[in-house]
């Protein structure tokens, strides 16, 4: 459930005004976005080279090639190969002098600096990425297609809410809800268009691209190059690092065109949506630096794409002019990502429909049970009125035990309980064992209730080590671990104070059953002295039977409460 509650956060989160700033923040951005990254034109060489162009020769030609591979010792083809090549290199160095040395085969520091500022652009990609694709993929793909397919997620989002479908006084179960919302969600999937579908995959195409482009090795390409004294700056022999060159060579082929706005709008808000929460945060600034940074780093890849011909520099090197850049694979999948996403979310949220709707009827009947008594809110937890609070789970028994002691045990039952623990006279020891046992139970339920709220607060030890974790990288595995190691240690905590109390209270109704049941020449089958402690009214016998009550709907409220928050 955790996916859907950060997806609804998202959403929540960012208000249409903000929502409207933002496009208009990105709208400077329209004239980059549809520009070219990769222009192909520059992968056709004038002169191709194949069997068929050379047999296409002008017989004078093909026999000077053929002189030429006389004294040359190899055939014809390659002699006309050689010299395309050679036309190649020549090319390299009149349009684009200090990239390449071809009699050396040299990468300059030309090539070296384009290199290095090509590494810091794709750099910024990476940590835009890391921040939103790489924390949770399913959920960027769906709200990338709020903005791609706006009237599909507008449909999905209302035919799947239990509050619409359902009505208030309606009864259906988990299972059936689930299987209409499930239905429906089907149903709303194949209406998306082939057009539509074509810009999703545009998107997580280019999306692809960036990622691979960021997490290119640039400094293992780049420890090749060292400084000599006859060159300006730092050199490689292109050789050594070809096959470097050309997996490079085929991400930026591959990443043609700049990413869309509703992509670039997408990662930004998905790398801000810390700061949703932090009021003071001015969120437009954050974006227009995030926009300016794209369009620096965006504008580097393309100059790097005009500036240094390294198709050409691959054939030279490789002297192989069939060399060609491919297209990389990746972003078909993005469908099924979708889909499954979606279907966890709708899951996710008709779970928590029933269970909220249950935990309503299940508050209503506490507010019933203690009347008079408000339900006493465990402090530091998270609640609708503290949304940052610690997750515990378990925070309404806990609030419920807080206030049964209060208003039932202390207020209520304690003096009737009290009287049987110091001149009660019980037939069976295991009966005195039991009941004393549970009586100190549950007068200690209230201390360890406090106790551990001491210790989820800012200042207490659970509490200061969930904020430390917090405070780590949002997508960094150790911040999770840390996040769930706490939260486990004080589940933990809230199973041990829950399962005493229950058993306390299981330990209180035995006996107090017990007391009450008369039995042939007894007047109670537990205790001896039965008569002395009831004295001569019928206010004792009368307090036992109303706690008796009490507790047995105690326990009843609570283990319905178990069963909701703990599955138990």
């Amino acid at each position: 459930m955790d996916e859907s509650r950060g997806f609804g956060s998202l959403v929540s989160g960012l208000s249409p005004s903000e929502r409207k700033i933002f496009l208009e923040k990105l709208s400077r951005y329209s004239s980059l976005s549809q520009e070219v990254l990769y222009e192909e034109e520059r992968d056709t060489l004038s002169l191709p080279i194949h069997q068929e162009a050379y047999s296409q020769l002008p017989w004078h030609m093909r026999l000077f090639f053929v002189l030429l591979s006389f004294f040359q010792g190899v055939s014809p083809l390659r002699v006309f190969e050689n010299r395309q090549i050679a036309m190649t290199g020549k090319w390299i160095n009149e349009t684009a002098p200090g990239i390449y040395d071809y009699q050396r085969d040299m990468l300059l520091p030309g090539f070296y600096k384009r290199l290095v500022d090509l590494k810091d652009a794709a750099r910024f990609f990476y940590q835009v990425l890391d921040q939103s694709i790489n924390r949770d993929k399913g959920s960027f793909y769906v709200f990338l297609g709020s903005l791609e397919m706006e009237d599909i997620h507008s449909r999905i989002i209302e035919r799947t809410d239990p509050e619409i479908l359902i009505p208030e006084e309606s009864q259906i179960s988990e299972v059936e809800l689930r299987q209409t919302i499930l239905n429906n969600l089907e149903e709303d999937l194949t209406l998306i268009t082939d057009e539509q579908k074509n810009v999703m995959y545009a998107n997580t195409r280019s999306l692809h691209c960036l990622k691979a482009l960021s997490t290119f090795p640039f400094n293992r390409l780049i420890l090749n190059f060292s400084d000599h004294k006859m060159s300006p700056g730092p050199i490689c022999t292109a050789g050594m690092v070809k096959d470097q060159l050309a997996n490079l060579q085929n991400v930026l082929f591959s990443l043609k065109y700049a990413p869309s706005m509703a992509l670039l709008e997408s990662l930004f808000i998905f790398t801000l949506q810390g700061n949703l929460k932090d009021k003071k945060a001015d969120m437009v600034v954050e974006m227009d630096r995030l926009i300016v940074q794209a369009e620096k780093s965006l504008n580097t890849i393309h100059d790097f794409n005009q500036e240094v011909p390294l198709t050409q520099i691959l054939c030279c090197t490789s002297r192989n002019l069939t060399m060609i850049p491919l297209d990389i694979s990746g972003g078909e999948e993005w469908f099924l990502v979708y889909r499954d996403y979606w279907k966890r979310y709708v899951n996710d949220r008709s779970a928590q429909y029933i269970q909220t709707k249950g935990k309503q009827r299940l508050v209503d009947s506490i507010n019933q049970f203690f009347k008079r008594s408000n339900l006493t809110m465990l402090n530091y937890a998270v609640s609708d009125s503290n949304p940052y609070g610690f997750p515990v789970k378990g925070s309404l028994c806990l609030s419920f035990l807080l206030t049964f002691h209060s208003a039932v045990f202390m207020e209520k039952a304690q003096e009737f309980l009290e009287s049987i623990l110091l001149g009660g006279n019980f037939y069976s020891r295991d009966d005195r064992t039991v009941f004393t046992e549970s009586y100190n139970e549950l007068m200690r339920l209230e201390e360890a209730i406090r106790q551990f709220e001491i210790r989820i607060s800012p200042v207490g030890e659970f509490g200061k080590r969930y904020a430390s974790a917090q405070a780590d990288r949002p997508s960094s595995s150790s911040r999770r671990q840390k996040l769930l190691s706490v939260t486990d240690e004080a589940n933990q905590e809230v199973f041990k104070i829950t399962g005493s109390a229950g058993i306390a209270l299981e330990g209180i109704i035995g006996i107090l059953e017990k007391i009450l049941k008369p039995a042939p020449n007894r007047e109670s089958i537990a205790l001896i002295n039965m008569a002395q402690l009831a004295g001569k009214g019928n206010v004792f016998i009368s307090g036992l039977k109303d706690s008796l009550v009490q507790f047995r709907e105690t326990l009843r409220l609570f283990n319905n409460i178990i069963a909701l928050e703990l599955g138990k």
